[in-house]
């Protein structure tokens, strides 16, 4: 692909009754969740789906390549990620630049960002804003938590530094976590809605 070549990219807004969507957004969190472990040693922080926050999904064709949801009361992006297979082709460039362009005041993006998205929100102009202090405590507090977790349950021979979880079981618990924060409400919502009468 060239420079000039824009790729096809269908930005779908979430729907927790679409399979598809579903599937997506859980299996490219997942990534995320992965690929920020390897990155700073722990599980990133960032909301893929909740009430507050409008998330999209970015397909192309049938092949999801993306997700980012941002909370528009508040003209934060929460969280932005693309494929590895798609990066490096203006992908996130036309998401970050089409959200700051509608939105009514200044967007901001929230810090730990990757190093591509760092370079990117400040080519756009977009600032970052760092983690309020309580955001931090609780994220440390989750990160302790999930490691005491790992610690009890992990059967396997230790190397290393006994404070540091096992990484295969880190890897297996942030799949089912991804699992966890985006298909189980998405089923709960939905199993509500049937109760309600209000089914699509």
């Amino acid at each position: 692909m060239t420079e000039t070549q824009a790729l096809p990219i269908d930005a779908t807004p979430f729907d927790y009754w679409s399979d598809r969507d579903v599937e997506a957004v859980t299996l490219l969190f997942a990534d995320y969740l992965l690929e920020g472990l390897d990155r700073l040693g722990h599980f990133p922080s960032g909301m893929p789906i909740a009430n507050w926050l409008s998330t999209v999904v970015l397909y192309v064709g049938d092949q999801p390549v993306g997700f980012s949801a941002a909370d528009l009361t508040r003209y934060a992006i929460e969280l932005i990620y693309i494929a590895p297979a798609y990066r490096r082709q203006g992908i996130a460039y036309r998401l970050l630049s089409d959200l700051n362009d509608s939105c009514p005041e200044r967007m901001r993006i929230k810090a730990p960002l990757s190093p591509g998205c760092q370079a990117l929100a400040e080519q756009l102009g977009i600032p970052v804003s760092a983690p309020t202090v309580e955001e931090e405590v609780k994220g440390r507090q989750a990160v302790a938590e999930l490691h005491e977790t790992l610690r009890r349950r992990c059967k396997h021979p230790r190397r290393g530094s006994p404070q540091r979880p096992c990484r295969r079981c880190y890897r297996a618990l942030l799949r089912r976590m991804a699992v966890v924060m985006v298909t189980d409400p998405c089923l709960a919502l939905r199993q509500a809605d049937r109760v309600l009468g209000r089914a699509s």
